[in-house]
């Protein structure tokens, strides 16, 4: 099994859109809420976001681009031994805290969420196994587990914002001892700026 190295980022999320012809088939609400349509209702991403991750992508939206290049979603414990190793480091790079701005992106916070950082922007906090952007930046869909009532995705990573006064709601996922439990609704209503997705390749 192979990990990318990096989330899926703007350009190759075009990429697949051009090279599939690919549009939500029954839900498309909030699909690339930040991208722009242009006259032939073809999705256009912003000058200088090639390589920021793509977000407002659904659970199902992700799966679809990986398979599009014959590879799928990580496992939530396969996401895990990616970051932090069978020494179960407290960070992908070890267990000393992260220097903000350095080995993470710096948080941000208020009722509007910035951009994030491009995928590369941050080396030092690589993973054992060379896997970057795991914390910090955006959160990454992993496995969805279901009941007869309801279906949710374990997120994985932490996302750059943080916003005030909802801890109880919204934590900061603090080290890769945590993680979030996403309640599913809908794919309109999943879609968020703060989740994106990596893509993993098995052995044959």
């Amino acid at each position: 099994m192979t990990f990318d190295k990096y989330p899926v980022t703007k350009k190759s999320f075009k990429k697949f859109l051009d090279d599939s012809g690919y549009k939500p088939a029954l839900d498309s609400i909030n699909f690339l809420l930040d991208w722009d349509l242009d006259e032939n209702e073809d999705y256009k991403y912003g000058a200088g976001d090639d390589n920021k991750p793509v977000t407002w992508v659904s659970h199902t939206d992700a799966k679809l681009f990986c398979a599009f290049y014959g590879k799928r979603l990580p496992g939530s414990v396969e996401w895990q031994y990616s970051a932090s190793g069978a020494t179960q480091n407290k960070y992908p790079w070890g267990n000393n805290d992260p220097t903000i701005g350095v080995d993470v992106p710096t948080p941000t916070s208020g009722r509007t969420m910035t951009k994030a950082d491009d995928v590369d922007a941050h080396p030092s906090g690589a993973s054992w196994a060379g896997v970057m952007d795991l914390i910090g930046n955006v959160y990454q869909w992993t496995d969805v587990f279901e009941d007869e009532h309801t279906d949710r995705a374990t997120l994985r990573g932490s996302s750059r914002y943080r916003p005030e006064g909802s801890d109880w709601y919204f934590p900061n996922v603090a080290s890769l001892f945590e993680q979030e439990s996403y309640l599913l609704a809908s794919q309109g209503l999943d879609r968020s700026g703060g989740i994106g997705f990596r893509c993993v390749q098995d052995s044959e």
